[in-house]
């Protein structure tokens, strides 16, 4: 059996640590484990195969831990939904056990290309110090040689005089640029023999005609015609052979020999610098390998689950820390919210009746899922019953219609036609049941005849959510608590306001 990357026991854990928290009704934690069902299939349909594994584990961990302690999960009336429970529990793990080696795959590729990005990084600085330190160590104020060519320059340098600054410019490339004007001329030439005399008879070298000086070396070379060199086989070229020294036929009027160039070495490699042509031969140099441009072979797939998400051309990259908008207080990412930047007006639009008469009206906010980022799309208006402080739906079978479409609970709206915007001990005790089913849940409050007329809340977590929760009073009264219960997060949060379209589907009779 393969061992567990530590990466995978942190993905497991992370997934585990599910923020189960008891005090809500059993049909509340229902809808929150179908919650997490949908995203996980949303996260697996958008390839997100790491976020898909998290929200499995979430629902399984929900639904097979958590909810058979629930003082209400033995009575009679949960019966259909705990079958449910255990049906979707059945899918959820095979989808677990599927995704699982997959993710254990990439974790182990990803430490491979990671290993071997750090050790051919770790190769070049230890080949670079070396070389310096190789440098560092040569003692050239004690070569002897060294000493007299540099006294030589010295000596040259004050009795003769240089040319232009174009025409050193142009020397000192002509060098660098020697070796691609060979190629050139071997590349041109055809592959029939050319015999030893021909060659003797047909080819003449010479050299420019310009007094110039070697950089390199402090060498003073001969002036001569420019001529060409010709064959039969060949076309004429010129060739500038600065920085070489003539072709002579005493070997006693050579130049004395001297150190290459520092800046035609470090460019250069010595195997490939050529020797001083000669009339009497010339060879090609050899052409380099060709590179076989293969990709490598890929190791065999493990099922076809792991064949599909493979040969997806969409295929997210892991990562443990998702980017999150906002964060709880303690600690838990919580996802971006997209909200219709008009909602306040839509929603004062279709309140506005009931307003007039000094009574709450309240909607819930559906939206979907994409990329990790929600987005609030629909604002449906269930049937209600309302007073001027209260707002209660009377039906909520209506909503698990659109849950089953596919859309998502964000939240919910409602206003205040007589009092400010704020979230009252009834209004905290509804929105808890909202942020167990999803921690990114929002309540707005819209206060049209005060100002601030409009405000976006939620729990603190901890300790709102848990002191809600844990309460079981009714009606208005006080929740005690040394921090604050409710945070309001219109400015400074997961919520990020942006022009959208929001579809409105009024459920009420009469309106």
């Amino acid at each position: 059996m393969a061992e567990t990357l530590p990466e995978m026991q942190k993905l497991v854990k992370e997934a585990s640590d599910i923020k189960y928290i008891p005090g809500a009704a059993l049909k509340t934690y229902f809808r929150s484990a179908n919650a997490l069902l949908k995203q996980a299939n949303r996260y697996k349909e958008e390839n997100d195969l790491i976020s898909a594994y998290k929200f499995y584990v979430r629902y399984a961990t929900l639904a097979l831990e958590k909810l058979p302690y629930h003082p209400e999960y033995k009575k009679p009336e949960h019966k259909a939904g705990k079958a449910e429970l255990t049906k979707n529990s059945n899918i959820v793990l095979g989808e677990i056990e599927k995704l699982k080696p997959i993710i254990q795959e990439r974790f182990r590729r990803s430490a491979e290309k990671e290993l071997v990005t750090d050790d051919i990084s770790s190769s070049s600085k230890d080949d670079q110090k070396d070389q310096t330190q190789e440098y560092s160590n040569k003692d050239y104020h004690n070569d002897e040689n060294y000493q007299n060519r540099e006294y030589s320059n010295q000596n040259d340098y004050q009795t003769r005089s240089y040319p232009s600054q174009g025409y050193q410019n142009q020397v000192q490339g002509s060098s660098l640029d020697l070796v691609e004007q060979l190629k050139d001329i071997h590349l041109h030439s055809t592959s029939s023999e050319v015999t030893e005399p021909e060659v003797q008879s047909q080819q003449k070298v010479h050299y420019p005609n310009v007094s110039e000086r070697n950089r390199s070396d402090g060498y003073q070379y001969s002036a001569n015609t420019p001529r060409v060199v010709s064959s039969p086989t060949l076309q004429s070229y010129e060739v500038p052979l600065s920085g070489f020294p003539p072709f002579v036929e005493s070997a006693q009027a050579l130049p004395p020999q001297v150190m290459p160039s520092p800046i035609l070495s470090r460019q250069i490699s010595p195997s490939i610098i050529p020797s001083p042509v000669s009339s009497r031969h010339i060879t090609p140099p050899a052409l380099p390998p060709k590179i076989r441009n293969e990709a490598p072979q890929l190791p065999p797939k493990p099922n076809g689950y792991s064949a599909y998400y493979e040969d997806s051309k969409v295929i997210k990259d892991y990562n443990l820390l998702p980017e999150y908008q906002a964060y709880t207080e303690g600690g838990e990412g919580l996802r971006r919210v997209c909200l219709p930047d008009d909602i306040y007006n839509i929603f004062i639009k279709v309140a506005s009746k009931n307003t007039e008469k000094n009574l709450e009206t309240c909607g819930i906010l559906f939206g979907s899922l994409s990329h990790n980022v929600f987005y609030v799309t629909t604002l449906i208006i269930p049937k209600q019953t309302a007073t001027s402080d209260t707002c209660e739906v009377t039906n909520e079978e209506d909503l698990i219609e659109y849950e089953e479409k596919g859309l998502m609970i964000l939240g919910w709206i409602h206003t205040h036609p007589t009092q400010t915007c704020f979230m009252s001990s009834m209004d905290l005790h509804t929105h808890s049941s909202f942020q167990v089913i999803s921690p990114e849940a929002i309540a707005i409050v819209c206060a049209p005849k005060k100002y601030p007329n409009f405000g976006i809340f939620r729990l603190t977590n901890p300790p709102g959510l848990q002191k809600v929760l844990e309460c079981t009073l009714r009606g208005f009264h006080p929740h005690e608590c040394d921090a604050p219960i409710e945070k309001e997060i219109t400015e400074n949060g997961h919520i990020v306001m942006k022009k959208m379209a929001l579809e409105v589907i009024d459920l009420r009779r009469n309106y």
